[in-house]
């Protein structure tokens, strides 16, 4: 908020003006639009774009008429001027008391100072009211100047001053202001009030913030006071440095050098210590005018080694161009507004005949376990050996050193590293080293894989890579690297940090999104050693799958079981990411509660029902696969629960002719479930294949099947037939006896036998004829009789037997003929015609039958009768 408009001042009436005219008896009141009429205070925000006044007149007058009202300001020099084109209209009566309404708004902060109401006729005769105080001020302090960051080095002191003050152009007495500082140890988390700022920096005032807060505290009995505003200033941060120190200075240098010996090089060398932050740089300066005068030429960066300690060195060409130049150690601090520097060094040129280095040793890098090699060379010696240095301090002989421009050393390990290595030479006169080269042993760093080579995720979620690392060295360093055309190139996508030299530390590569295009881009981490080497850890290729509904890939079937055993469901679903699966159960129709319901435990793509039996015949399942993209429903599925079928009657075997109809029956008996269903089956190849007869039939209980082949050919002779009765679901199947069809091929009628003449019959006697024929089917006889020769035939009554009893004969039978006929669908056949030729009165015949008498010597063998003997006892003498 910039500003509050203060109440006017006063709000009590007003007493009538002396500027005369036709009102007598005014009084006013002034307030704030919208608020009760004396509260006496403007928001700030509505200040900002302008306040509103609400002016409230009352007064009498002598005649009837019109007038305006606006407001007038007093100027510096007691005039009053017109602050704004705002009025209001009114009308007014004779001898009444009127009153008038009049809003004015836009006021500003130059508008302070006393103001008056103007009252004006129609007529142009003026009255005033008398004359209030109109305030329009800022809400809220400002900082004029605010605390200011800060970089000191440890021990100086240091104080975070500022100010706040009221808004430029307000003048405000209805309040003052007061200010509190507040310092925060956690980044500006929380904050601390503070009696003071002021300190002596330690290292551990490094990152220190601190702030100030104002309030405006209104006045307790100032009549326009207002509420207390609090502003806050800026945040001012603390960094806290200590003085870097050269620890070992450049020493002069001496190069050899003529017109016929090639140029050498100094190498100059200082050993600093600094806290190891990035803003202390160290820089190599040079002048060229004995010290007056000095100007950067390499700038050997932040000094980050362990311990905050390390050496420095800048190789110069030695030329009589560089002959006498001067070389120091600059180290800047404090964000470059201070510097320490080194004492100076020279480079001298010498007389080549003297004793001279005329090949350096230069650094090397081995793996632990490795060798190295240091040579070096010069001219006019007469001795040399090697000596080191290790990690800034005095230089020591190398044992075994000595005599050989060649230095080998062999099995080095992670101690020997950091180690500078020079050769010495001598002569009776002089003494010359080389430059000195750094030996770098470095465990070879370890890259493993985190988790799956597959890293598999969903579009649009975050995802993470991750490795172990271990690095033996600070110089060794690691990074993330992406392929996106399947490991042919690689390309950096982030250091690994935090990962201490000797300690395994876990590298973690964040992918803020997935996207389908991600899809076989791989990742993996580098190790990089002995300054060009690598170590390539194990690849982690990227799956993105879109998210896509559940899908019932697979519908739940019916299951049918027998009591007692287990009945299983199952179901395949798909969808992204895999659906959960959740079983739910719904009774048979009319079997108690009907509503669906899950079943706890039943999230596999498989339910099991254990041990059925007859009371869960019926009940149905489904399952519900879900995903945060949607849910699906299975179709329906229900548990069958039978008995086996019984085949209570077996088919029995058929014989028919050839174009007659055979019929097999067979009783059974089922659940009555319309899953247990009969078919009657055939086989032409004596049961090794069957044949389905007619479509599957269901049968409440027991029923009698019937199976019908009409006509029969010939060609069925043999089939067999039976009868089956499927269950489970037609995965089992209860069979009959198989019933053989013998059909046979219909003949007409054959004679076979023909009856015989009668040469004699006897009156009253009785007379046979007899006769036989073949034929399919058997075919059916009648007899026929003749007594005309042969020449009309009648047939004889009842006479339907293949023998023919004729009798008792009398003379009328003399010479007749009978011939039999026989018939079936086929055909028919007439025997020969038989004659009684002759009947004749019959006479007496008298007869004497002797008994014959046979004398044996023994009795005859007995004969065998159940389990033993029995003799026979010979027949009486």
């Amino acid at each position: 908020m910039l500003g509050v408009l203060a109440a006017l001042v006063p709000t009590a009436p007003a007493a009538a003006t002396t500027g005369g005219g036709i009102f007598r008896d005014l009084t006013f009141r002034a307030y704030l639009t919208g608020e009760a009429p004396g509260t006496g205070e403007l928001r700030g925000a509505i200040a900002e774009r302008g306040g509103c006044v609400r002016v409230e007149g009352r007064f009498v007058t002598l005649h009837w008429g019109t007038g305006t009202l606006h407001l007038q300001q007093r100027q510096s020099n007691g005039s009053w001027q017109r602050v704004r084109d705002d009025q209001a209209s009114f009308t007014y009566y004779s001898g009444d008391t009127n009153e008038v309404v009049f809003d004015t708004c836009g006021f500003a902060i130059p508008e302070s100072g006393e103001h008056r109401v103007v009252f004006t006729s129609q007529s142009g005769v003026t009255s005033f009211s008398d004359p209030f105080e109109l305030r329009v001020r800022a809400a809220a302090p400002v900082f004029a100047p605010g605390p200011a960051s800060q970089r000191v080095e440890v021990g100086a002191a240091v104080s975070f001053p500022a100010a706040a003050v009221a808004p430029p152009g307000t003048s405000d007495d209805s309040a003052r202001v007061e200010q509190r500082a507040q310092l925060s140890w956690d980044g500006g988390r929380t904050w601390q009030d503070t009696a003071s700022t002021a300190l002596v920096a330690t290292p551990a005032h490094d990152g220190l913030r601190v702030r100030y807060q104002a309030d405006r505290v209104p006045t307790a009995d100032h009549p326009l006071a207002l509420p207390s505003v609090v502003t806050t200033s800026g945040v001012a941060v603390l960094t806290v440095e200590s003085r870097p120190e050269v620890v070992e200075h450049p020493q002069t240098q001496r190069v050899p050098w003529s017109t016929t010996t090639p140029v050498r090089t100094a190498e100059f060398s200082a050993v600093v210590r600094t806290d190891g932050s990035a803003g202390q740089v160290v820089t190599w300066q040079r002048s060229t005018d004995s010290g007056t005068t000095w100007q950067d030429v390499a700038t050997a960066g932040a000094c980050t080694e362990p311990e905050s300690r390390c050496t420095v060195t800048h190789q110069v060409p030695g030329t009589p161009d560089t002959e006498g130049h001067q070389f120091r150690v600059a180290v800047t601090y404090l964000a470059g507004q201070a510097v320490v520097h080194s004492a100076a060094a020279t480079l001298e040129l010498e007389e080549p005949t003297a004793l001279r280095v005329t090949a350096d040793p230069v650094d090397v890098w081995v793996e632990t376990g490795g060798e190295a090699v240091f040579a070096a060379d010069a001219v006019n010696w007469a001795g040399v050996s090697w000596s080191r240095q290790r990690s800034g301090q005095a230089w020591d002989a190398v044992p075994g050193g000595a005599g050989s421009t060649t230095l080998r050393l062999t099995d080095l390990t992670p101690a020997d590293s950091d180690t500078r290595y020079r050769a010495e030479f001598r002569n009776g006169a002089a003494f010359a080293s080389s430059l000195s080269a750094l030996l770098v042993v470095q465990d070879r760093p370890e890259v493993t894989r985190v988790g799956d080579d597959v890293l598999d995720g969903l579009a649009g979620a975050a995802a993470q890579v991750e490795a172990d690392v271990r690095l033996s060295d600070p110089r060794q360093s690691a990074t993330w690297e992406r392929s996106v055309d399947g490991g042919a190139t690689w390309e950096p996508v982030g250091a690994v940090t935090g990962c201490d030299a000797g300690e395994e530390c876990r590298a973690t590569h964040r992918i803020e999104a997935l996207t389908p295009e991600m899809t076989g881009h791989r990742y993996r981490v580098v190790a990089h050693w002995l300054r060009s080497e690598v170590v390539e850890g194990p690849e982690t290729r990227v799956v993105v799958r879109d998210l896509s509904r559940p899908q019932v890939t697979e519908q739940p079937r019916d299951a049918h079981v027998l009591v007692g055993q287990d009945a299983t469901f199952t179901l395949a679903v798909s969808g992204v990411p895999e659906p959960d699966v959740q079983w739910f159960v719904r009774p048979a129709a009319g079997e108690g509660e009907t509503a669906w319901r899950a079943i706890t435990g039943a999230s596999s793509t498989t339910l099991t029902v254990p041990a059925a039996t007859s009371d869960v015949q019926g009940t149905r399942y489904r399952a519900r696969a879900s995903s945060p993209a949607g849910e699906v429903w299975s179709d329906e599925a229900t548990l069958v629960v039978e008995t086996v079928p019984v085949i209570l009657e077996q088919p029995e075997d058929v014989t028919v002719l050839a174009g007659d109809a055979a019929e097999f029956t067979s009783q059974y008996r089922t659940d009555g479930l319309t899953s247990q269903q009969r078919q009657w089956q055939v086989s032409t190849d004596g049961g090794v294949t069957w044949e389905q007869q007619e479509d599957a039939r269901w049968c409440p209980t027991t029923c009698r099947a019937r199976l019908t082949v009409d006509p029969a050919q010939l060609t069925d002779d043999g089939m067999l037939v039976r009868l089956t009765v499927t269950y489970l679901g037609g995965q089992q199947t209860v069979e009959s006896r198989a019933a053989r069809l013998t059909v046979l091929e219909p003949r007409a009628p054959l004679v076979l036998r023909d009856p015989q003449d009668v040469p004699l019959a006897l009156l009253g006697e009785h007379v046979t004829l007899s006769a036989a024929a073949d034929g399919l089917p058997t075919p059916v006889v009648r007899w026929l009789a003749s007594d005309d020769a042969g020449r009309t035939w009648h047939e004889v009554e009842g006479a339907d037997d293949p023998t023919l009893v004729i009798g008792p004969i009398t003379a009328e039978h003399e010479g007749r003929q009978y011939r039999a006929l026989f018939t079936n669908r086929e055909g028919e056949a007439l025997t020969a015609p038989a004659t009684i030729a002759e009947v004749r009165a019959g006479r007496a015949l008298h007869l004497r039958i002797a008994p014959r008498v046979e004398v044996v010597d023994r009795p005859p063998a007995a004969s065998a009768t159940g389990s033993g003997t029995r003799a026979t006892a010979p027949p009486p003498r």
